[in-house]
């Protein structure tokens, strides 16, 4: 790419962005809708959602977001976590940070990994400290604590969040290599399907299992792993963790690595691929989306005068997104 084609997409990308916060100041669902379409290729069905995509979009929209900002803090989740009797499953803390300028870098351990609180992605493992460039690791991090994560997608929970870094112990596994991802899908507090993400430093593969762990055929067979993925040992371990860290929200993805047999908590994701994943084929949009029951989901208006129109959901009458609101 030329120097000429990389300022025209950091135009056009500022552009798309700028344009896109005036029409989410306006109409946040006309907004959800143009994200909908740009990054997903398809319309937003909002009136009827019956795939997984659209009712996350629905719930942003008009489900109860209280607690969610606290969960998907990479820092307030760890007090969450304790609160639930998940305390066991928390990594080592090594320190929070308000800015950059606050890391003393040779207090750091010889391994360790910084997070940003406020978003996903913004994640750097350090294997070996002595080979790590310093300078470009705060830089990254600096240009990260400065991005707003929110506004990218309009996943609204994350503007709450204070961008803060995170330093945590490394996760270290039998063979060296990065861990292997293991991502409870749960549903009105009820884990229902494991995604195992493996091969992370490479060609990533994606594997989805009901709790029984039996394959499911949620996603195209070009991205699973040839030969399948064995069961965890801390798969129960993960299931009881994950049904009680989302006791009373209507969805939420809970994530694990494995340590020596035993769970390590990662985070809490109520977005996952900001509600425009292409990671799932037609049957696994299908197959999740019915595991949300809107018909529980009391619905509320981020703006009064926003209203759905045509065909409209049957609802109970008690505002209960997160059944009766009973979360943090």
């Amino acid at each position: 790419m030329t120097g000429f084609q990389r300022a025209f997409d950091r135009t056009e990308k500022l552009g798309w962005r700028c344009a896109l916060g005036v029409v989410d100041r306006l109409s946040p669902r006309l907004a959800t809708r143009l994200v909908h379409r740009r990054e997903y290729g398809q319309r937003l069905e909002l009136d009827d959602p019956r795939d997984f995509n659209d009712k996350l979009q629905w719930l942003k929209l008009y489900g109860d977001r209280r607690g969610l900002s606290r969960c998907a803090d990479k820092y307030a989740v760890r007090q969450f976590a304790a609160e639930r009797d998940c305390a066991v499953a928390l990594s080592r803390l090594i320190g929070l940070y308000e800015g950059v300028d606050a890391i003393v870098w040779e207090e750091l351990p010889a391994r360790f990994a910084l997070k940003c609180t406020h978003g996903c992605g913004y994640n750097v493992i350090i294997d070996d400290k002595r080979k790590a460039d310093e300078r470009a690791v705060k830089r990254r991090l600096q240009r990260w604590l400065k991005e707003r994560y929110a506004r990218r997608y309009l996943e609204y929970h994350y503007d709450a969040i204070p961008p803060r870094v995170l330093a945590e112990e490394y996760i270290e596994t039998a063979t060296g290599g990065v861990p292997v991802d293991y991502k409870v899908y749960c549903f009105h507090g009820r884990p229902c399907v494991v995604l195992v993400c493996t091969d992370r430093g490479g060609d990533m593969r994606f594997d989805f299992h009901d709790p029984a762990w039996q394959r499911l055929e949620l996603n195209d067979r070009q991205h699973q792993s040839a030969a399948g993925v064995a069961r965890p040992r801390a798969l129960d371990e993960m299931l009881e963790l994950a049904e009680r860290l989302s006791r009373g929200f209507v969805f939420v993805r809970v994530d694990f690595y494995e340590r020596q047999g035993r769970a390590v908590l990662g985070e809490m994701t109520f977005t996952p691929g900001a509600n425009v994943s292409r990671r799932y084929n037609a049957y696994g949009q299908r197959y999740l989306g019915d595991l949300i029951d809107l018909t529980q989901v009391g619905r509320r208006c981020r703006h009064d005068r926003e209203v759905t129109a045509g065909r409209s959901l049957s609802f109970n009458g008690t505002v209960q997104g997160a059944d009766n609101g009973g979360h943090e």
